[in-house]
């Protein structure tokens, strides 16, 4: 049985050089496309929900959980859990009146409710808790770990699991769009890079708000089309719907959508009816925004807010991310100056090359302007702690990936109406393959990881009560997380309180300094001096090898570390002087082309153990509180470090006036 599309006819055997060059080829539904649907939707699950809770949260992955656990406490995601006030940002408000916490965290508004992030991740994530099981953690009076690891990584996988379903929207919005603006085989080709694309699939394994971002995004981007195609009121309505959800999902993406919106605004008012349904989708929005705004105090905590364009460079820093990205850009790259070259000269070429863009001029010149406002929307109001490249892209990908999905759709027309679908599939895929941008995450090789390492500490330590324990922030929203230990961000702390807290303390440093050796470097620098290592031996020497600059170091900090350094080798020498230098080329590469917030410029951040107090001070006097300046300086010179074997550091501070032995 076949289900043809709407208004359009069957196909038809007509000659090639006698079918219209403005319309698009005709597709009919059959049980095969309902498959390859079927099975590439599956797929994109597949690769988002598979091993979902192998490695641990990241800091920013657990703030969002434990803000989704105070839902469940209270309602609302607040600024509070397991008695600690929840830290996440940059550091910009100072806070007079307690004894601890030298500063509050400018996340959260007066009124204690989150404001920094959307509601609608943090709400799915707590639904999923629920779901799951998975309560909230109360504070006891204790410093014990309360759960298993195989425990943690379900509460890991509780916490994950939202972003795989707001993956797999995704995917479906992606073909719905490139469908309503071009047809089946944009609609197949958009969708089967949706489904294993590298940041797509990245993105929907991560407690964050970035898979929904993708997903709303995407879906806004159908129904303004839809709107501007269709005009029905059931669309202004699902909207003022969609809308409402983008706001509370990603601010600076609801704007690029609001923005876009009035790009077909002058189509829509030519019909005298649409101002009604306008007013009605206005009033939906209005209603789903205006209260939040004024409830949760957000004006009022936004000011505390610094953004990030305050810190660019102009007009140097309207390039430099396209300049960064150009690599990974080069296919879109290469079809904008096809869509330019075309327009530019169209008068000049052959009509079989030129109608296919220009037929479809409208969608292709509307997401082209839609990447346009996205950029300049995150360059111009995107805050300063934010500013990262990745978080650039979230209102991007989805329309960018249709446009792309268009174009290929577009030459497989040309080259075989009848099979459009499979060559637009197929020629897409080769490419997004040829530049490795597929993501498989059972090849991908973990990063060396001291989450388990530190927790392992915290279980097979006895501490007491009383005990304070710190982190560098933000791995201490993991570990509480995991845990349930209260283990709080050493950054805001007041250094008074540091150095005079009677207690026992501990202190880790969770952010390693060195690179970890390769084992191909190890290999080679004992060849240099006349040592020949197996791949095996490597191996056993790899952990104490790349942590022995990082012992050298920590002698001179406090007083004891383990494990002991071993006795020094030319070979070793070597080796700590080759880590140095492969850490610092690492360091300011990635600062170039993963990281360049425009206000780490102008520090030395050769480590990065030294890139987080200068990120997280940086508007209090960062060079003050960093290096020898950090507030636990003078707490730790009594302390006993253990270092574990990914670089993470666990200082050990005795009660003051006690005998360190």
């Amino acid at each position: 049985m076949q289900f043809i599309e709407a208004d359009k006819a069957p196909p038809v055997d007509i000659p090639r050089e006698d079918r219209p060059l403005t319309s698009s080829p005709p597709r009919i539904w059959n049980i095969g496309l309902v498959l390859l649907f079927a099975a590439i939707l599956t797929l994109g699950i597949l690769l988002r929900a598979l091993g979902l809770g192998s490695t641990p949260l990241t800091g920013d992955e657990a703030e969002s959980s434990m803000n989704a656990m105070t839902i469940l406490q209270h309602g609302v995601p607040s600024g509070e859990y397991l008695g600690l006030p929840i830290y996440e940002n940059t550091l910009t408000e100072f806070w007079p009146d307690n004894p601890e916490y030298e500063f509050r965290d400018s996340s959260y508004s007066k009124k204690g409710v989150a404001i920094y992030h959307g509601w609608l991740p943090l709400y799915s994530i707590a639904a999923s808790f629920k779901a799951f099981g998975v309560m909230p953690d109360l504070p006891d009076g204790t410093n014990h770990v309360r759960r298993s690891f195989d425990e943690m990584k379900y509460r890991t996988m509780a916490a994950r699991a939202p972003a795989v379903v707001f993956g797999a929207m995704f995917i479906l919005f992606v073909f719905l769009t490139a469908y309503e603006m071009c047809g089946l085989d944009a609609a197949y080709a958009g969708m089967l890079i949706a489904a294993i694309g590298e940041p797509f699939v990245y993105f929907a394994r991560e407690a964050r708000y970035h898979s929904a971002t993708l997903a709303v995004s995407t879906a806004c981007c159908w129904i303004i089309w839809r709107i501007y195609k269709h005009r029905n009121w059931r669309d202004f309505i699902l909207a003022g719907l969609l809308f409402v959800a983008m706001f509370h999902t990603h601010l600076i993406s609801f704007v690029v959508v609001c923005c876009a919106m009035t790009l077909i605004l002058p189509a829509i008012l030519r019909h005298p009816k649409s101002i009604a349904k306008l007013l009605m989708m206005g009033a939906i929005v209005a209603a789903g925004t205006i209260p939040w705004l004024i409830l949760t105090g957000f004006f009022q905590q936004t000011p505390h807010i610094p953004p990030a364009r305050n810190f660019l460079s102009y007009p140097a820093d309207l390039f430099i991310y396209p300049l960064k990205k150009i690599p990974d850009a080069i296919p879109g790259i290469l079809a904008l100056i096809w869509v330019l070259f075309i327009e530019a000269f169209k008068r000049f070429l052959p009509a079989r090359i030129t109608q296919p863009i220009i037929a479809h001029r409208k969608p292709i010149y509307f997401l082209l302007a839609w990447i346009l406002i996205g950029f300049l929307a995150f360059t111009f109001l995107i805050p300063a702690a934010s500013y990262f490249y990745k978080r650039m892209a979230l209102g991007l990908l989805g329309p960018g990936l249709v446009f792309g999905a268009i174009l290929f759709a577009l030459v497989a027309r040309e080259i075989n109406e009848r099979r459009s679908t499979l060559i637009a599939m197929l020629s897409f895929f080769i490419i997004v393959i040829a530049i490795r941008k597929a993501y498989f995450p059972w090849l991908e090789e973990p990063d060396p990881n001291g989450t388990y390492e530190g927790i392992n500490w915290l279980a097979t330590h006895d501490l007491a009560p009383d005990t304070k324990i710190y982190c560098a922030p933000n791995d201490q929203l993991t570990l509480t997380f995991l845990t349930g230990v209260p283990v709080q961000s050493i950054a805001p702390i007041r250094k008074s309180f540091i150095d005079h807290y009677p207690g026992r303390m501990v202190m880790i440093e969770s952010s390693a300094p060195y690179q970890t050796l390769q084992i191909p470097d190890i290999t080679r620098l004992a060849a240099d001096h006349g040592q020949i290592l197996s791949e095996v031996q490597a191996k056993t020497l790899q952990s104490s090898l790349s942590t022995r600059l990082q012992r050298i170091e920590l002698a001179s900090r406090c007083t004891a570390v383990s494990p002991p350094l071993e006795p020094a080798t030319p070979f070793m020498d070597a080796v700590v002087e080759f880590q140095r230098q492969y850490t610092e080329i690492r360091q300011r590469h990635w600062m170039d082309n993963g990281a360049n917030n425009p206000v780490m410029r102008g520090f030395d951040i050769p480590n990065f153990a030294t890139w987080w107090p200068i990120f997280f001070y940086r508007f209090v006097d960062p060079l003050s509180r960093s290096g020898s300046h950090l507030n636990y300086t003078d707490r730790i010179k009594t302390a006993h470090a253990d270092v574990t074997a990914s670089g993470w550091v666990v200082f050990d501070c005795p009660p003051l006036n006690s005998e360190v032995k």
